[in-house]
């Protein structure tokens, strides 16, 4: 299976994607724990642009660059690692693309267009978004981290969570996109509930 974590900077996704691969592996099940932006070269540019250490690059520009590293990545660790019959969990995947860079229905479809690739080859069997307040995402940034990315800011953060959903009305007929609530949950339930959705995705197989 292609499982993807997405959520806002601050919804925890990338623990979520740590203990799920921590799960598979105690069940026994090979699988493969990786993220996107990479840390290709390419993948590294496009961290840069995050961290404020370009100019103002045009946003498809940006949409282009981002979409580069994932076909990239799709193309010599993900479709390899289906191929030995692996799981795969990536910490995002074009959805962010969608969202960060789609700023309004036109530039979306462009957007969706520039992933078509990866997305011909193999759309993720499930996607879990975790639906984090953008209030308590700004609250667990500036509580545990140093540097921030130029998009974390609170109107920021509520923009896109507005268009990830946007993104996922886009997508909703060939996308399985599971939305986790994760209110008043700590992170070992979170990681049980995300669990409890994927062994009824595969029919208790896991």
């Amino acid at each position: 299976m292609f499982i993807v974590l997405e959520g806002l900077e601050g919804s925890g996704k990338s623990t979520q994607a740590r203990l799920l691969s921590e799960q598979l592996t105690a069940a026994n099940i090979p699988n493969l724990n990786t993220r996107q932006p990479t840390a290709s070269p390419i993948g590294a540019m496009a961290r840069e642009f995050t961290q404020g250490k370009f100019g103002n690059l045009q946003n498809e520009t940006v949409g282009l660059l981002f979409a580069a590293d994932r076909f990239q990545h799709f193309t010599h660790e993900i479709a390899p690692a289906l191929l030995l019959g692996q799981f795969v969990v990536c910490d995002r995947y074009y959805y962010s693309n969608m969202a960060y860079q789609g700023v309004d229905d036109a530039v979306l479809e462009r957007i969706v267009d520039y992933n078509q690739a990866v997305r011909n080859a193999k759309i993720p069997d499930v996607t879990f978004f975790l639906d984090v307040t953008p209030d308590e995402c700004i609250r667990r940034i500036t509580a545990t981290r140093d540097e921030i990315s130029i998009y974390d800011t609170l109107s920021n953060l509520e923009q896109l969570r507005e268009r990830y959903f946007a993104t996922f009305r886009r997508l909703e007929k060939s996308d399985n996109i599971v939305i986790v609530t994760t209110d008043g949950l700590n992170e070992v339930e979170v990681c049980n509930k995300i669990w409890g959705e994927l062994a009824s995705i595969t029919g208790d197989k896991i």
